[in-house]
């Protein structure tokens, strides 16, 4: 019925924190780790030991500071979103190629709360709250359709998926 991909700069928008904490992230480790290194260096100019245990911390913070490139990435994740008449799905492919199917099958899809997010232009998000307890207390996690153009004819689309289909062909009831 209808399949989309969100709009890259939507997607960059709404990562910016997780840019920003990436990138401060690689810094601090990798200033930790010439810190470390030149520390290293000092210890050794004044000692005559050049031994292999003074290099696990630079090691370790360089090391940490490649998780940052995960957050510096996420952006360039690819998502692809699909309405069929059975389900709504989002589909995320990782950097890596890893898939993730997220499914909405019309009984779910009933009992969420969908949240429309429109531009004047007609674009925006088709947000899901999907509730979900985690010890014992209530937790909102936001997913949906981000980025998407016509955004009210998508919300539509989904929300048919939720009423129940009449199954019966006119005329052919039989009233007795």
């Amino acid at each position: 019925m209808w399949s989309s991909a969100p709009r890259r700069s939507r997607l960059i928008r709404r990562s910016i924190e997780t840019i920003i904490f990436g990138a401060a992230w690689i810094a601090f480790c990798s200033f930790a780790a010439v810190a470390g290194r030149l520390q290293l260096m000092e210890w050794m100019k004044n000692n005559d030991s050049y031994g292999y245990a003074g290099w696990i911390l630079p090691i370790l913070f360089a090391l940490l500071g490649l998780i940052g490139f995960r957050w510096l990435l996420e952006p360039f994740v690819s998502y692809a979103y699909v309405v069929t008449s059975q389900r709504a799905l989002i589909v995320e492919r990782s950097i890596l190629g890893k898939v993730q199917i997220i499914e909405y099958l019309p009984h779910e899809i009933a009992k969420l709360h969908v949240r429309l997010v429109q531009q004047p232009n007609g674009d925006g998000d088709l947000m899901l709250d999907q509730h979900a307890d985690f010890n014992d207390s209530d937790q909102t996690v936001e997913i949906g359709f981000l980025g998407i153009a016509q955004v009210k004819e998508v919300e539509a689309l989904v929300l048919s998926l939720a009423k129940p289909h009449d199954l019966s062909v006119s005329g052919s009831t039989n009233h007795e």
